[in-house]
């Protein structure tokens, strides 16, 4: 699950568990998450690691939860969010990670 900063004036915004591809943004659609935001990562994705940050082109970080390797340069991070719940997921380079976008 993902969480956000308490102290930012983010509209509810998304972050879910590991494991959606880019293949799943389909599913994801269905199950009633939109798109609110694209963005890349500032520089080079090395996966996450607990308690990591990383910086996104936006402004934001997203915090890690979670243990997961992968290498790639800016990759393109996709913000979702729930129609009805409000609730956030989070896709960098087509897979969803668990963290907390500041």
């Amino acid at each position: 699950m993902v969480r956000l900063a308490p102290s930012l004036a983010l509209p509810s915004i998304l972050i879910g568990s590991m494991g959606a591809g880019a293949s799943d943004l389909g599913a994801l659609d269905v199950d009633g998450y939109a798109v609110v935001e694209e963005t890349r990562v500032n520089g080079a994705f090395e996966g996450c690691d607990f308690f990591k940050r990383i910086p996104l082109v936006n402004g934001q970080a997203f915090v890690c939860s979670t243990y997961s390797y992968s290498y790639s340069y800016m990759p393109k991070v996709l913000i979702l969010q729930h129609v009805d719940s409000g609730q956030i997921k989070v896709l960098i380079n087509g897979n969803e990670y668990e963290g907390t976008l500041y």
